[in-house]
């Protein structure tokens, strides 16, 4: 995974060629250019949602919801906020500036998560009678 991660080469590019002479980008800007750098890193077929939602996740605009305590002990395996459903888009940090290290960091985390679910999605594809992570149930 960490070698069909996006270059550090192509992510400086990138960075230098969506700044125009800035010292960062907004947290949404990042998320439309580290989309852009890692559909020319992996090649899949990902829905425009999907890559959405990996993308916001990625760059910190889609966060664990908070809990409210009528609802805390539901179920207390997803705490973390992890499950399904559990993450909500925060715009608040649109605007949020980030510089190159973190932009550099997002595009190889993106890439890298982005082969992972391929990956992920191929081998369960592989398996007999068994839908897609994203798309329902697990076996």
């Amino acid at each position: 995974l960490r070698e069909n991660a996006a270059s550090h080469a192509d992510c400086l590019e990138s960075f230098s060629g969506s700044c125009r002479g800035r010292d960062n980008l907004t947290a949404l800007e990042a998320k439309t250019h580290t989309v852009h750098l890692a559909l020319n890193h992996v090649r899949t077929d990902f829905p425009k949602e999907k890559w959405d939602v990996l993308a916001e996740t990625v760059v910190g605009l889609r966060k664990p919801r908070q809990q409210s305590e009528e609802h805390s002990d539901d179920n207390e395996s997803d705490n973390d906020g992890m499950a399904q459903g559990q993450h909500e888009y925060d715009d608040k940090e649109e605007d949020k500036p980030m510089d190159l290290d973190r932009y550099v960091f997002c595009c190889k985390k993106l890439s890298r998560c982005a082969r992972l679910l391929e990956f992920q999605e191929t081998q369960l594809d592989e398996s007999a009678g068994v839908e897609t992570v994203w798309g329902g149930k697990l076996p």
